[in-house]
């Protein structure tokens, strides 16, 4: 019996109630928070689309395109909006729409142009829309702290907070958000990723992909998930939420876009033709970070855990080379053993998308360890991130307090 309840007796069943009405309430309030910015993009599409009212809804070809993509957009949205009544409401209406107005017959059945189709070897579009250049390639990469990989190959390692360009040249723009991982601490990571590829004239017209944490989406932001001649361009999702490559054929560009736990990674691969097309500025890719912003891991004196115990962490993933140096500052850098995971994608993007060529900069955090780490110990000392936790907590604790009254008053 607990004093000032009474006779409600808190029993092994009592504690049991509270924890399946914290999971409960953790749910509904995850559901209540959970983020749906894209419900917004799509119905200010959808609506830009009708012309402001001049298309009017019913079984029309021109409609039913419309619909479509609209569509295609919400389902595009991913786990954001799991929770979102709005977006389940105009999910259920735009699949009532399709099948009233029968709109997979009536785009079927819509007038095709009658101009004569060339044989392939006449095609201009052909000839024109492929890659005719060097097969040479360069390759950059921003992850963790953020880390880059310049497409000269040098490792560094900035403290740009901020909007900042990667690249920049006559066919593909790249740009990334840092904010802050953990106050006091110097360290930043990616929240946001902008890809522009621009129109070609004879190819493919202007296309542009934004993503941030939470937010991955397997479209451009008009809602297509390609364009151009035979689909040149294109957004293809092969992890939900996790993974997501954007190609164009025509430039033999291939960019990767990842989420590992609350980090954002980038890889982009491309001829170095294109490095020439280029315009001055300060580019991540090209330049590197600014000499005021890189960050020297060997001096940096705000660690959260001991660098052996990130070591042993993360030789656990197999990482090498300038991988394993990310890692190890990230890690100690945060506490956050979601880093090894970002290290070891971001060494496979590498192995993938690059010529495996060496690449200059390694700190050599750890040269030799004195002393042998104990596994158990550095896994009981690093945190693996978890924003349901904190949530939980609260979720417990408020039950109890509702419980705590049940007892007191019924």
């Amino acid at each position: 019996m607990i004093k000032g309840l009474g006779s409600c007796m808190v029993t092994g069943r009592s504690y049991y109630r509270i924890f399946t009405i914290a999971i409960y309430l953790s749910q509904i309030l995850t559901l209540v928070v959970a983020n749906c910015r894209r419900l917004e993009i799509c119905t200010h599409i959808y609506q830009t689309n009708l012309k402001g009212g001049e298309i009017q809804r019913g079984p029309t070809p021109q409609y039913c395109s419309i619909l479509r993509t609209y569509h295609k957009c919400l389902k595009g949205t991913g786990r954001a909006c799991r929770g979102d009544l709005q977006y389940h409401t105009m999910q259920s209406l735009t699949d009532q729409w399709l099948s009233e107005f029968e709109c997979d017959n009536v785009i079927e059945e819509e007038p095709r142009s009658l101009e004569p189709i060339l044989p392939a070897h006449l095609n201009p579009v052909e000839q024109v829309c492929h890659w005719e250049g060097s097969d040479k390639t360069v390759f950059c990469s921003v992850f963790g702290d953020p880390h880059v990989i310049t497409f000269d190959r040098r490792f560094q390692t900035c403290s740009s907070i901020g909007a900042w360009p990667l690249v920049d040249n006559q066919y593909l723009a790249v740009s990334v958000t840092n904010e802050p991982l953990v106050p006091g601490s110097p360290a930043s990571a990616i929240s946001k990723v902008t890809v522009i590829l621009k129109s070609t004239s004879d190819c493919s017209p202007e296309r542009t992909y934004e993503a941030s944490i939470d937010y991955l989406p397997n479209m451009f932001i008009d809602g297509s998930d390609a364009a151009g001649e035979g689909e040149i361009i294109k957004v293809v999702e092969h992890d939900p939420g996790r993974f997501v490559e954007i190609t164009a054929r025509h430039l033999a560009i291939v960019v990767y876009i990842r989420q590992i736990g609350r980090h954002l990674s980038i890889a982009i691969s491309m001829p170095s033709d294109l490095l020439e097309t280029g315009v001055e500025g300060l580019y991540l890719c090209s330049q590197g970070c600014p000499t005021s912003q890189r960050l020297d891991q060997r001096r940096n004196e705000v660690f959260r855990l001991p660098r052996e115990a990130a070591f042993a962490a993360c030789r656990d993933y197999n990482v090498t080379d300038v991988f394993l140096d990310a890692c190890v500052f990230d890690v100690s850098t945060t506490n956050d053993a979601m880093f090894t995971l970002v290290a070891k994608v971001a060494q496979s993007d590498y192995m993938q998308l690059s010529n495996n060529e060496l690449i200059k900069g390694r700190t050599s955090l750890l040269p030799r360890l004195k002393n042998k780490v104990d596994r158990d110990v550095a896994y009981s000392s690093v945190e693996y991130s978890g924003p349901g936790r904190p949530l939980m907590f609260f979720c417990v604790f408020i039950t109890f307090i509702i419980n705590s009254i049940y007892c007191v008053y019924f």
